[in-house]
């Protein structure tokens, strides 16, 4: 039985839900796209959610406007593209339809202590739900989607979560992950879109593993894990021994995206892991390969779990 206490909270207006464990603490806006915009170690202290800096409130945006336009903070859910893009005569807008709709609280399972919210997309035809549940220092993410037309729809899904980075951060890899594909960089001479790279130093004076772009900062990178998958992935912290660290089925979800900005995006400075069902940021891309992780059966139905432990190392005997 879960030992988290549910309890609702408000910021800039917006009623927060939120779940809290003796070490871990997470709030959800679900007029904001179910945006996760807080998840902290009671332990540590340590806010993992990013947020620009300066003055900060939340607000409301609209089908359509530009993501770096949204208020930014936190992780919000990419569907069906990330980046925008048309197809079928749909036009989807920049990092999906659901990031910008308010979503439904399911009141029933939030007396049950869960966090379950659902949206329709207002452009393609399906619906999402997804159910966050905190079991002592891991958050569980529970997904369904389902395609509410009578033929097949592709669709790309995509965890977006900003992630802050603390002196002594790293992205930690299994040791069998020797490269990564570009899909996107800016500020760092020869990376381009589809080039395969070495993990971690794809270029003199850079280590990406240590999020560092030496000579080339500003830059900004995305970039995928296509092979082998990767079940585990995670920020850690050398100096605290704090570390967050992603869970996943590579079989729903056999794809991780990373993305690091070191002030090559807006001046800002984060990173993300972006699991996700297919290494592609657009839809219009990968709708024509009609695979099964990809494509959703007519009114068919597609459940993937992903998991967020924030980790404390302690030393032995301490």
């Amino acid at each position: 039985m879960s030992n988290s206490t549910a309890f609702l909270s408000d910021e800039s207006g917006f009623a927060l839900y939120g779940l809290r464990s003796p070490s871990t603490e997470i709030r959800v806006a679900p007029e904001l796209g179910a945006k996760i915009v807080s998840l902290k170690s009671l332990e540590t202290g340590r806010e993992w959610m990013w947020r620009p800096p300066g003055p900060f409130r939340l607000f409301r945006n609209e089908l359509g406007d530009a993501f770096e336009r949204s208020t930014l903070v936190g992780a919000d859910e990419c569907l069906p593209t990330v980046a925008p893009c048309t197809w079928e005569g749909r036009k989807l807008p920049d990092h999906g339809e659901v990031w910008s709709m308010p979503w439904t609280v399911d009141r029933h399972v939030w007396d049950q202590g869960h966090i379950k919210t659902t949206v329709a997309t207002p452009v393609s035809p399906f619906l999402l739900e997804r159910t966050v549940r905190l079991e002592e220092n891991e958050v569980r993410l529970d997904y369904r989607l389902k395609n509410v037309s009578w033929k097949p729809e592709p669709f790309l899904w995509a965890f977006h979560p900003l992630l802050g980075m603390v002196d002594g951060d790293r992205i930690a890899l299994p040791e069998e992950v020797r490269s990564v594909r570009v899909e996107s960089a800016d500020g760092l001479q020869g990376m381009s879109h589809g080039s395969t790279e070495p993990w971690p130093e794809p270029l003199p004076g850079v280590n990406l593993s240590w999020m560092d772009f030496g000579p080339y900062s500003p830059a900004c990178a995305k970039l995928f894990v296509e092979s082998p998958s990767v079940p585990c992935a995670a920020i850690v912290n050398s100096h605290t021994s704090e570390s967050l660290v992603l869970r996943i089925n590579v079989r729903q979800n056999p794809a991780l995206g990373i993305w690091i900005s070191r002030g090559g995006w807006y001046g800002y400075e984060h990173a993300a892991l972006e699991p996700t069902n297919v290494a592609s940021d657009a839809l219009a891309e990968v709708a024509s390969v009609a695979t099964s992780a990809i494509v959703l059966p007519p009114e068919g139905e597609r459940a993937w779990t992903i998991r967020l432990c924030l980790e404390v190392l302690r030393p032995a005997g301490g």
